[in-house]
């Protein structure tokens, strides 16, 4: 039997060996990036994807860490609450679950809350200017 790094075992009483560093080309420890992040093109753990495919995510047109963070339009939103409050509710609710997405790898979810976020936003802001002019229209005919 012989130890981790390939010398022999040392009888007792007999002083150990310092252990040897790992040869040139040897990796003590798998290396991973940052944070336990799997490298591209393997699956966790160092693995690599089955088949030769590419993680899931990867490769979709417009979409993923490389096609950059939709915009979440909250303060759009937000403002939106002073022109037509009943759908500025669906566009805040929608505008604050785009970040929590994109954190969580579910890119495609991420852009549909987008998109669903701006839709509410133009829409709040169409009738509400509509409904404030004539408002405005009402209280100057009076």
């Amino acid at each position: 039997m012989s130890s981790p790094y390939g010398q022999p075992p040392q009888p007792y009483g007999q002083p150990q060996p310092y252990a040897q560093p790992p040869q040139y080309g040897q990796q003590p420890y798998p290396q991973q990036q940052a944070y336990g992040q799997p490298q591209y093109g393997q699956a966790p753990y160092g693995q690599p994807a089955p088949y030769g495919q590419q993680p899931y995510g990867y490769g979709m047109a417009g979409y993923g860490p490389g096609a950059g963070k939709p915009g979440n339009y909250l303060g759009w939103a937000i403002g939106c609450i002073f022109l037509f409050w009943p759908l500025a509710i669906p566009a805040i609710i929608n505008a604050t679950k785009v970040d929590p997405a994109w954190q969580y790898g579910q890119y495609l979810e991420a852009q549909e809350r987008s998109e669903k976020a701006k839709m509410f936003c133009m829409i709040a802001t169409g009738l509400g200017v509509v409904v404030w002019l004539v408002n405005i229209i009402i209280i100057a005919s009076l």
